[in-house]
């Protein structure tokens, strides 16, 4: 980053996004684990469960990189 000031307000304006998508993160993280548990094995899960949450972990990818272009040409402004 050009400048501390840069650096802050980068972080400050994108915060709550990442912060979202951590708590999305850790939802899905817990329903596998629930989810495996339930069943008594992860190999048993329900597989239309773990395609939407393979599902909701690429788009949360993609949403992420699509985060990290917009605050790269933020930061260049």
């Amino acid at each position: 980053m050009s400048s501390e000031d840069t650096w802050n307000r980068i972080h400050k304006q994108y915060a709550p996004i990442f912060l979202v998508d951590a708590c999305a993160l850790f939802l899905i993280a817990l329903e596998i684990i629930i989810g495996g548990a339930m069943e008594k094995s992860f190999n048993n899960m329900a597989s239309e469960a773990l395609i939407a949450l393979v599902a909701a972990l690429v788009v949360m990818v993609l949403a992420n990189l699509v985060v990290v272009v917009l605050a790269d040409r933020s930061a260049r402004k």
